[in-house]
């Protein structure tokens, strides 16, 4: 099973470090995701394909691939995990990546300084410096990747579900808009992320569901009709999902929010 990762689609999200852990979990998120191996070993599984790097090569992870990685041999790596409000400016350059890239010693002195003073970067300087990378990269034409049909339909049907979930999402309106049937798309989606299209539908909608029940500007009722649910459906899916109603959560985080005060 995979899990969505809310935190790297925060506004301005940028993460670099130099780190010898990696999760094993598998996980997706609409930010872009590059390891750059300098010492070990690391598998890694991009929307179900597995390929082992060594030092001197990079996986490359675009939006919405499900991903995770398992230590071979012990490693040192720099991560980088940069939210599409940062990287859009050459995204489209990006995603000519190939999912296994190679990298050399300067590309090593790059990151290095940029570790260590990338808290002091703006957004703008960020974006300069992920467009200098990446365009770098791109210059070794064994880093150019060649298209799979399957995966970009995944990204897609990731993209249009995380962009929609907050409006009255059915599988139905999903497989229209993509131009395929409803069961083509659920069975490719299950074969590549490990659950249900209907399942990702449901955590996208609960997801969005919390932060508007949190946020407390629109009444229960209001929410649930906004993502297509009856009250009582809402209500029971809310509590199956989160282990409380969402006017007790909404309660709590009211009682919350006083004590702050």
């Amino acid at each position: 099973m995979s899990y969505y990762e809310g935190n790297a689609d925060k506004k301005n999200y940028f993460y670099l470090r130099k780190t010898g852990y990696l999760t094993s979990n598998a996980h997706f998120h609409n930010a872009i995701e590059c390891v750059f191996l300098l010492d070990g070993e690391l598998e890694v599984s991009i929307n179900g394909v597995k390929s082992l790097i060594k030092a001197g090569q990079a996986s490359f992870t675009n939006s919405f691939d499900v991903h995770y990685y398992n230590v071979i041999k012990p490693i040192d790596a720099f991560l980088i995990v940069a939210g599409k409000d940062i990287c859009r400016p050459y995204i489209d350059n990006a995603e000519k990546l190939s999912t296994t890239i190679t990298f050399d010693n300067d590309c090593i002195d790059f990151l290095t300084e940029w570790t260590a003073n990338c808290k002091n970067d703006s957004k703008l300087m960020l974006t300069a410096k992920l467009m200098y990378l990446f365009a770098n990269l791109l210059k070794n034409p064994q880093n150019i990747a060649l298209e799979n049909k399957q995966n970009q339909l995944v990204k897609e049907l990731f993209s249009y579900v995380h962009q929609n979930a907050d409006k009255k999402l059915t599988l139905e309106a999903v497989a229209e808009k993509l131009g395929y049937s409803r069961g083509y798309l659920s069975g490719l989606f299950k074969k590549t992320t490990g659950k249900t299209l209907s399942e990702y539908c449901r955590t996208r909608k609960m997801q969005t569901a919390k932060a508007l029940v949190i946020e407390n500007k629109k009444k229960i009722g209001e929410i649930a009709e906004m993502l297509g649910y009856t009250l009582f459906a809402f209500s029971k899916t809310f509590k199956a999902t989160y282990g409380q109603s969402p006017k007790e959560m909404q309660s709590e985080f009211l009682v919350q929010k006083v004590n702050q005060e």
